[in-house]
This record gives C-alpha cells, sequence and structure tokens, in this order.
C-alpha cells in the first residue's frame, strides 16, 4: 500500500481524522491525496501531514552521466528550494491557522514529529521558520532573495523542538507497522 493509498484508507476508516495535504505545494502533489477543508473554519485539533520539500535523487543510475558532487549537499537531502517549499507551506499554515496558534511557540499548541532522516528534519524546520517567524517584517525581507542556488547565511529563527522516533518504534510514520500491526483497528 502506497503512501495516497494509506491516506484513502486512514480517511475512510476514521473519517474524524483530517488529512489535509497542501494541493499546491509541489512536493505533495504526487505524493499524497487532496482532502479539502472548509478555509473558514480551520479545526483546531488539526493534524497536518506533509512530505518533505524537493530533494536531491537518493541514488544515481548507473549510466548517469551526473556524479554524486553535482549535488552540493549530497544524495536525498533537502534542497534549497525544498526548504523554500517548506518556508511557504509553514506560512500558509500561519496564516490558515493564526486564529488559532499564538505568535510564538507554544508548546502545549504544537508538536512536530518527523522520520530521522536529514531531509525530512531539514524540512520541519525549514516549515517551523515560515509557521514561527521571529519577526514577519524581517522573514518577509529575506524570502524574496531566496532562490534555488543558495540559503542566505541569516535568518530570524526560534529553536522549536523536532521529535523522532526509531523507526522500529515509529507507529505514525512507518506505514508498514499501521498495516501489519493493525494498530489502528
Amino acid at each position: 500500500m502506497g503512501v495516497p493509498a494509506f491516506f484513502r484508507w486512514l480517511t475512510k476508516k476514521y473519517p474524524s481524522i483530517i488529512v489535509n495535504c497542501i494541493e499546491d505545494n509541489p512536493s505533495t502533489d504526487a505524493q499524497g491525496v487532496y482532502h479539502p477543508l472548509d478555509e473558514t473554519r480551520p479545526n483546531p485539533n488539526g493534524i497536518e501531514i506533509y512530505r518533505h520539500g524537493d530533494r536531491s535523487p537518493i541514488s544515481l543510475y548507473p549510466t548517469s552521466n551526473s556524479s554524486p558532487s553535482y549535488w552540493p549537499g549530497g544524495l536525498g537531502q533537502l534542497t534549497p528550494r525544498g526548504q523554500l517549499q517548506q518556508i511557504r507551506l509553514g506560512q500558509y499554515l500561519r496564516e490558515r491557522y493564526s486564529e488559532l496558534l499564538n505568535l510564538t511557540y507554544v508548546a502545549a499548541e504544537v508538536t512536530v514529529r518527523s522520520t530521522d532522516f536529514d531531509r525530512t528534519l531539514m524540512s520541519a524546520y525549514s516549515n517551523l521558520l515560515g509557521l514561527y517567524p521571529t519577526s514577519k517584517n524581517k522573514l518577509d525581507a529575506i524570502l524574496p532573495k531566496l532562490d534555488d542556488d543558495g540559503w542566505p547565511q541569516y535568518l530570524p529563527w526560534q529553536p522549536i523542538p523536532v521529535h523522532t522516533v526509531p523507526s522500529a518504534d515509529d507507529h505514525v510514520h512507518n506505514m508498514s507497522l499501521f498495516i501489519s500491526s493493525k494498530c489502528l483497528v
């Protein structure tokens, strides 16, 4: 069962669980299933599930003319474009949930979980930068300067924890554990 099939099954089996895959986020278009929500009333107990941003290839074809050195961050890593995608997704979530979230991080309001891969952790941190910027004006001044070619030297940042669980114990992110253990039944 792939990721889209899992989310279709999850929302049919448990309709009270809201899975919101952002339709215009290029990193989730082909990976998630879009479930439209009432844009005027965000769910106060919402769960946002999203994939990492744009990444470099995990491996190269043996016949490929490119080499791993073409990818400065390394293979399978989040690209500057992926970081920007996640910042913008965080900004979208800030706008969507502006009436529910404090302007600064409050531990009782938000829990962030990620798989333990550099690209997913960096996606979570980039998303949180958009969700909780230290100064909206500073972030807006910097964002137009972000592009696929680089990452600025200075960004306003609020340290916000991102939690991980060992893969073997991760019943949220490891889809095969859901299916094999039937832990949601």
